[in-house]
């Protein structure tokens, strides 16, 4: 979107399409996104992606957003000028693949996809315990290793400590 009339007073939100983070991800009001982004995108860039998210999940035809009554209503007061915090928060919401505007309107992602290990290195220990605990979740049960992985596991160990089976 150019500069000009940025952000919008008035603009559309629809569901961002993503078949792979939607089937693999989080969605946007799930505790990953809370506890795993908001150190990454900020408390207000947060709140945005998920009340922004919520809206696109149940109107995904779409639904018209006041700008300023969004600010307000996420504790970023009535300014929507591009240096306004609501103006900011929507700029941050794109620079990070959350959003993206195409033909005026703004389309949010509704699930979101496990970090980076790069943006897993500025974690803190907790919220990196964290997101390894709920990817597992998300993953769910992994199979069991095979007898002969095992095997060979036992054997190319024995060999590295200098005995043999």
């Amino acid at each position: 979107m150019s500069d000009t009339g940025f952000p919008p007073s008035r603009f559309v939100v629809r569901p961002l399409e993503d078949r792979v983070v939607q089937d693999h991800g989080f969605p946007v009001s799930s505790r990953y996104t809370e506890t795993v982004l908001l150190p990454i995108l900020g408390p207000s860039t947060t709140l945005c992606l998920r009340r922004l998210g919520s809206w696109a999940v149940a109107e995904p035809g779409g639904v018209t957003v006041d700008t300023e009554t969004l600010a307000a209503d996420l504790g970023l007061g009535h300014g929507i000028g591009r240096h306004s915090p609501m103006g900011r928060t929507l700029d941050r919401l794109c620079q990070f693949g959350m959003g993206e505007w195409r033909d005026g309107e703004l389309q949010v992602r509704t699930a979101v996809a496990p970090v980076t290990e790069r943006q897993l290195a500025r974690l803190s220990p907790l919220v990196v315990l964290a997101h390894r605990s709920m990817v597992r979740q998300l993953r769910g049960p992994q199979p069991a290793p095979s007898r002969s992985s095992l095997d060979q596991g036992v054997a190319a160990r024995a060999r590295t400590s200098g005995r043999t089976r």
